[in-house]
Order: C-alpha cells, then structure tokens, then sequence
C-alpha cells in the first residue's frame, strides 16, 4: 500500500507544481482582462468559448487517441512508429483546422445576430488562428505524456505559454488595443507553446528513423471518434452557461458569471494533480486482482479530495462575497451567489473523480458516454428553464444539479461493479469538523474584506482543521502511509510530531 502512495505523491508532485502555476497565471490573465469592464470580459469569454468548441472538434479525439498508442508503442520501444503516429495525427488536424477555419469566416458574421453583439465576429476572426496551433499542440503534449516526460509540460504550457499571454495582453492593453490586443495576445501563447512543444517532442524522438504501419490511420480514427462525441459534450458542458447567457441575456451577466465559475474551478487543483495517478496505480492492482489495495486505494484517494476540498468549500462559502470582490472588484460583488452554488456543485463532481477512472480501467467507456451526455442534457435543459428567469443564478444551479445527477451516477455505476464503497465513518467526522468551523467563523465579527484579516483568518483555520481531524482520529492507517510519504517527499516532519503527541 505504501509503495502505491508513493507512487501517486511522487508523480503528482510535478503535475500540481505544474497546475498551480498554471492556475494563478490564468487567473492573472482573467483578472487583468476583468478591469477592462464587465461586459468588456463577458464579451471575450464568449469568443473564448466558441473558440475552445471549435479547437475540440478539429482534434476530433486525436490527442486521446494519440496518448494511448504513444504508451503501447513506447513499451515495445517501437519509437519509429510513434514518429509515424505523430505525423499522421498531425496532418489530419490540419486537414480540420483548414475546414474550421473555412465554415468559421464563412459563418462569423452571424455570430453578432446569435448572440446580439456586433464586435463578437472580429474577436473570432482573431481568435481562430489559435485553432491549429492549440490542436497541433495537444498532440505534441500527449506524445510527451506517452513518453513520461510531464515535465516539459510544465515547461511549455503551464509557465510558457501563461507568460506570454500575460506578458503580451498587459503590454498590447497598455498600448490601447483592448480585446482586440487580448485576443492577439492569446494567439501569440498558443504559437509560442506549439514552438516549445514541438521543441521538446523532436528531441525526445530525434534518433529515432519513421517507421510506417499499415492502417495506423484507421486505428487511429476509429478509437478517437467516439472520444470527440464526449469531448464535445464536456466542453459543451462547461460552456453552455456562458453561450446560454450570452443568448438569453447580455455580456455583462457573461463577465459577472465568468468571475464565479473560474474562481469555483480553483479547488481543483488537488484532486487533478492526485487523480491523474490514481488510474494507473489502481489499474495495477486490478490486474494483479488484488482487492484489499484496490479497496485501500480506492478509500484514501476519494477522502483525501474529500477532506482537502470540503475545507476549501467551507472557505468559499463563508466568504464569497469577501473573494469576489477582493480578487476582481465591486463591479463583480453581484456574482458571489453564483460562485458559492459553483462551489458546491464542484465539490460534488470531484468526489466522483475516482468512481470515473475506475469506470475507465473496466473499460465501460459506454457507461461514461452516457453519464456526459445525462449531463449534458441536463444542463442544456436546466439552463433553458432558469437562465431566462434567474440569470447567473440560474446557470450556476444548472450546472450544479447537472453534475450532481452525473456523480450520483458515476458513484453507484463503481460500487455496483467492484462491490467497494469509497465512504466511511471517518466522513462523517470530517463533515461535522468543517460545520464546526462554519459555525465559529460566522459568530466571529471581523471585517473580512480585508486582505490580511482575510488571509490570517485562512491561515489559523487550516492549523485548526487538521489539529481537529487528529483530535477526532479521523485519519486511519492509510492515511498516514500518505503523510509519511509527502513528508519524506517534501522533507517536512511537523505532521509528524504532530501526531505523535497527539497518540501520547
């Protein structure tokens, strides 16, 4: 069991460097555009939108598909073929990235009608040239994911490309150049990651001669297409609320909305950066049909999110408003309610992150189809419903119930199969502990709309959430296997000593 945790910390130390990097440089990006006005970021959040659609749909799964045979070929050490394999992902991208690009300036100027904003058709023409650079760009990524160097991830999407987009927007505003110069800017970091990864993927296979395989194009298109149909969905899904408000009310309630659903989205940083180790480390034991570490696992992956992102939770929820306002200004005070039912919504969808990979390591690839597209549909549905009526509330709730109904699913779909619940009377404990929080801050009269209150506040909250969850013993033998890893790991012995005189 130890040696399984290791294996999570370790790779996962690299990945969560990586997203939180990534994460606060986006969240730069979002808050210098934020200050050009509301309807200025809700109108740039659209054209993102429709932007990040398109880009799914001209990779078409490829990047997916693309990662998969990276890994088979790689274990064969057949290199020769993966250069083969990249090159043939690649012209077929461009192949839809010309066809995109074509219907999109054949079609843009009726985005203005759609959508009751005449400036959305330039933003587009500008933000379409990101198109193939992204696209192209994914491939080089999981070809470089399929080798095992995550690294020069780090290296060239989660630092670069963020520098010059925040680099180049703060400059091209500065020059005057508005959304137009944020657009430019955006477009610039997409070529200059593509330059980066292309860098890095020719000096991993560099020595290695192209060696063809018959048919790679079929295999390649038939295992990807039915991954496009679920991309699509989930990135529907996460954008209908934005190209839903965008047609039933204006760009303004998109800028407000486009304050909340970012900031809700940042707890998850953790339960990214552990679940990406999570599929292959349980897959192992699967194989070896070893059920007490896939129990084991299963349990102390799905309470560790659970444990981290509750106390996240209960930080949102108790300042909202406090967050909003701090981080994007009074003009976005309006989107506090919106943020907090994102959160909760959020927190609910992380849960089941481990239910999903155990979904995928069954192969009930089916299964996970029509969970995304229950989703899906039930935002589309809810959003119709309540945008119109209820704004910005109405599609956070909409997203919110929507990923509620597609965790329930996606939970009682892997305790159905692999007979294991994931929850615990531990839970309960934990759960008790953060109401007991909630409870003393709201008793607590301080004006926490000030930063160093506010972050003081934070910092005395979470020394006091983990001397409770030791007080109440909430944390069982497996848990602490992963504290004497991270400590081992990070070279840090308080959670240790800690514990030990805790157990005294």
């Amino acid at each position: 069991m130890t040696e399984e945790l290791n294996k999570i910390v370790k790779g996962a130390g690299i990945i969560l460097i990586g997203l939180i990097i990534s994460k606060i440089a986006g969240y730069i990006y979002r808050i210098i555009i934020s200050k050009t006005g509301v309807e200025e970021y809700g109108l740039i959040s659209l054209a993102l939108a429709i932007i990040f659609g398109i880009t799914v749909i001209v990779r078409f799964g490829l990047d997916k598909g693309v990662l998969r045979y990276t890994s088979i070929y790689k274990s064969k050490n057949e290199y020769g073929k993966i250069k083969y394999l990249l090159n043939t992902a690649i012209k077929l991208i461009l192949i839809f990235s010309v066809i995109g690009i074509f219907l999109v300036f054949l079609t843009k100027n009726y985005l203005w009608i759609l959508f009751k904003n005449e400036r959305l058709p330039l933003l587009i023409s500008i933000l379409i040239f990101a198109v193939p650079f992204d696209a192209i760009k994914s491939i080089y990524a999981n070809t470089i994911k399929g080798l095992g160097q995550v690294k020069y991830l780090v290296y060239s999407e989660n630092i670069g490309e963020n520098i010059i987009k925040i680099l180049g927007t703060i400059i091209l505003l500065y020059f005057g150049l508005g959304l137009i110069g944020a657009s430019v800017a955006y477009v610039l970091s997409m070529i200059f990651s593509f330059i980066v990864l292309l860098y890095f993927t020719n000096k991993l296979l560099k020595k290695y001669k192209i060696e063809k395989e018959n048919k790679l194009m079929d295999k390649i298109i038939k295992y990807s297409w039915p991954l496009v149909l679920t991309d699509i969905i989930l990135i529907f899904t996460l954008w209908t609320d934005t190209l839903m408000l965008g047609f039933f009310k204006t760009t303004r309630e998109v800028g407000l909305y486009n304050a909340a659903g970012p900031t809700a989205l940042i707890s998850y940083i953790f339960p990214l950066a552990i679940i990406t180790l999570f599929l292959p480390v349980w897959a192992t034991s699967y194989v070896k049909n070893n059920k007490d570490d896939m129990k084991k696992i299963y349990q102390a992956i799905t309470k560790w999110i659970f444990l981290i992102n509750l106390f996240v939770l209960t930080i949102f929820l108790l300042f909202s408003k406090e967050i909003i306002t701090m981080i994007f200004g009074k003009e976005y005070y309006a989107s506090y309610l919106a943020f907090a039912i994102l959160s909760i919504g959020y927190f609910i969808t992380y849960l089941s992150l481990t239910s999903r990979d155990i979904l995928m390591v069954l192969k009930k690839t089916k299964l996970i189809f029509i969970n995304t597209l229950l989703i899906g549909l039930s935002n589309v549905i809810l959003n119709f419903i309540l945008i119109p009526k209820y704004g910005i509330v109405g599609a956070a709730f909409a997203t919110a119930i929507s990923f509620l109904i597609g965790s329930i699913l996606m939970i009682t779909e892997a305790i159905y199969i692999i007979k294991i619940f994931p929850f615990n009377k531990h839970f309960i404990k934990i759960i008790l502990i953060n109401i007991l929080i909630f409870i003393i801050i709201k008793e607590i009269p301080l004006n926490f709309n000030n930063y160093y209150i506010f972050s003081l506040t934070c910092i005395i909250l979470s020394i006091l959430y983990l001397i409770l969850l030791f007080i109440t013993k909430s944390f069982e033998n497996s848990d602490l296997d992963l504290i004497n890893t991270i400590e081992k790991k990070l070279n840090i012995k308080l959670l240790r000593k800690i514990l030990d005189r805790l157990e005294r």
